[in-house]
């Protein structure tokens, strides 16, 4: 890029906007050290800084414009030929100057910035927010009087709840009986027939061996009863 091609960017970008003064800043290359572009800046009612010699930190705004064309325009694009990359720079650089939001300058756009219409695009927005905390407020107040068709559009889906093993879930009152879930362990439920209670039901538990049948211990002889018989068989003799 020559000197003079700079001092065309700057010529059209003065062109389509008028009342704009800008600061130009730029590196030590030696089309803008050139002392033809000086006359141009001072003529045209510019002013000019240039930044610390191998130092670009100094110029962060191009820098972070440059990575933001490469990571959103031109790796997005691909450009397949000179021409192809020009009307893709051109078309990103219309939407980054007129419709992209910048968090720099309170998100709105460059154009609106330049244009002086920053302070009426946050007015409106703050309208906006007011708007919509007094219907949210109105609906709120709606709800606590019980209007129903307001409940629905606060109502939240409740979430269901998972009881694991072991776990007791009471449940509401007054609408289901406690239930309880550990192995063995139940509580009758209204309604529900009875049956006669046996003691070996909190043993039934699969994997556990079954109690001996009550009828088979009565038929075995206990200790003390053996032992007795066999001291009057000692003494008969």
């Amino acid at each position: 890029m020559t000197e003079r091609d700079v001092e065309v960017i700057l010529q059209r970008a003065r062109e389509k906007f008028p009342d704009a003064h800008p600061r130009i800043i730029s590196d030590n290359g030696p089309q803008f050290i050139a002392n033809d572009f000086k006359a141009f800046i001072r003529l045209c009612g510019m002013t000019h800084v240039r930044i610390s010699p191998g130092y670009p930190q100094s110029n962060g705004k191009k820098e972070r414009f440059y990575q933001t064309l490469k990571s959103e325009c031109i790796r997005p694009g691909t450009p397949l030929s000179l021409e192809d990359a020009r009307r893709l720079i051109a078309a990103f650089v219309e939407h980054y100057n007129t419709k992209r939001l910048h968090s720099a300058i309170g998100y709105i756009a460059p154009a609106d910035k330049l244009e002086g219409r920053a302070e009426a695009i946050w007015a409106e927005r703050d309208r906006k927010l007011a708007e919509a905390r007094d219907a949210r407020r109105l609906r709120r107040a709606e709800v606590r009087r019980g209007d129903p068709s307001s409940e629905l559009l606060t109502s939240r889906k409740e979430t269901p709840t998972i009881h694991l093993a072991g776990e007791t879930d009471a449940g509401p009152a007054g609408e289901h009986p406690a239930r309880d879930s550990r192995p063995g362990r139940r509580i009758p439920v209204e309604g529900e027939p009875s049956r006669s209670p046996n003691p070996h039901d909190a043993l039934s538990v699969p994997g556990y061996p079954e109690p001996p049948d009550a009828s088979e211990n009565s038929r075995l002889p206990k200790a003390s009863e053996s032992l007795i018989s066999e001291a009057r068989l000692s003494s008969s003799r």
